[in-house]
């Protein structure tokens, strides 16, 4: 499992409706993965949201990962 950046506490201004801490799993051979993953923590970090960011290593490991991680995080 490869952690990207561990936790990252945003620094702008969060919704109270959002979620506190959310979980991003992405699948680095997907075609646009590197963009859209470097995107979505952006937005998170705009919003004030926590999160952590995984990376797939094989086929099934993103249903593994959530399985697992899902009752750390308010949203997977």
């Amino acid at each position: 499992m490869a952690v990207l950046n561990g936790r990252d506490e945003g620094r702008g201004t969060r919704d109270e409706g959002a979620p506190k801490r959310v979980l991003l799993i992405a699948n680095p051979a997907a075609r646009r993965a590197a963009s859209a993953h470097r995107a979505a923590l952006a937005a998170f970090r705009e919003c004030g949201v926590a999160g952590d960011s995984v990376l797939t290593e094989y086929a099934g490991h993103a249903a593994e990962l959530a399985r697992r991680l899902a009752a750390d995080y308010d949203a997977v």
